[in-house]
């Protein structure tokens, strides 16, 4: 059978690229307040992407690694890339903060910082330095309703009813037979 789309790219089609015109909702420095609209994103859950140091668990030296499989652009467009590249404009990150590690990194401990298993904030910088080079966006999957039974606004909240913080979580007092559900829920992360 004759193939009637002998221009198109079977991997990736070329589009053409879109004249400013085409982006009436562009900011007066230039970014377009809905690219998300026209984004490709790749989730990425770090553990399992790339191991860098060995350790068995992937790390974000491991995505820098990958950013010119996901988009090689050198032109920082997120339109560039070539055949041998997904031409990814975006990562949805999947969470990289300090956490024990109970919930595979959704039970932070501390928003602020990046778990060492995963690397640290200066190898992360150069992870969105890096992708921002390939016109890559990073989202970060921020889960603030998340946090850890060590992070600090868990403790100050549990440590009194009278707490400033208590609201922020909710509280149950122990059922009539003396059971609290709670500590249940404790004692099996613990023995996790």
């Amino acid at each position: 059978m004759e193939n009637i789309n002998k221009d198109i790219n079977p991997v990736r089609s070329k589009t053409p690229k879109a004249s400013a015109d085409a982006f009436p909702h562009r900011t007066s420095n230039g970014i377009n307040k809905n690219w998300s609209r026209r984004a490709v994103v790749y989730q990425i859950y770090p553990r399992s992407f790339k191991d860098t140091d060995g350790d068995g668990v992937g790390d974000l030296k491991g995505i820098i690694e990958k950013l010119d499989y996901l988009n090689d652009s050198s032109t920082g467009s997120p339109q560039g890339g070539t055949e041998t590249s997904l031409g990814i404009t975006a990562i949805w990150l999947n969470p990289i903060y300090e956490s024990p590690m109970k919930d595979f990194g959704y039970d932070i401990s501390d928003y602020r910082d990046i778990d060492p298993i995963f690397g640290d904030l200066d190898i992360f910088d150069r992870l969105v330095t890096e992708a921002h080079k390939r016109g890559i966006k990073i989202i970060m999957d921020f889960v603030p309703n998340h946090t850890s039974s060590e992070h600090p606004w868990f403790l100050e909240s549990k440590s009194s009813k009278d707490n400033s913080k208590r609201d922020w979580y909710i509280w149950r007092d122990p059922k009539a037979d003396g059971s609290d559900y709670f500590k249940a829920l404790e004692k099996y992360f613990e023995n996790q």
